[in-house]
């Protein structure tokens, strides 16, 4: 079960809550918040095997990903 940037120890749950943060503040775009998050919290800037799961947080609120899942397969397909 992927549940954090494991080069940072960002856990996808405090990715979810800056989210959540982020788009009250009036940041919408996903790729936006991506970059935001990697400033802010590092997450996607190590080895950056995080950000599909990054990115699939912020499209779902979601905390853990099996990596053998359809969704996540598809995500990590965008490349």
């Amino acid at each position: 079960m992927v549940d954090r940037c494991v080069c940072h120890q960002v856990m996808l749950s405090e990715v979810r809550d800056r989210v959540a943060a982020l788009r009250l503040a009036g940041v919408g775009d996903e790729d936006r918040l991506v970059e935001t998050l990697a400033d802010e919290l590092g997450c996607t800037t190590g080895c950056g095997m995080c950000e599909p799961y990054v990115r699939l947080t912020i499209r779902t609120g979601r905390t853990g990903f099996d990596h053998r899942e359809a969704i996540v397969r598809a995500v990590l397909a965008e490349g």
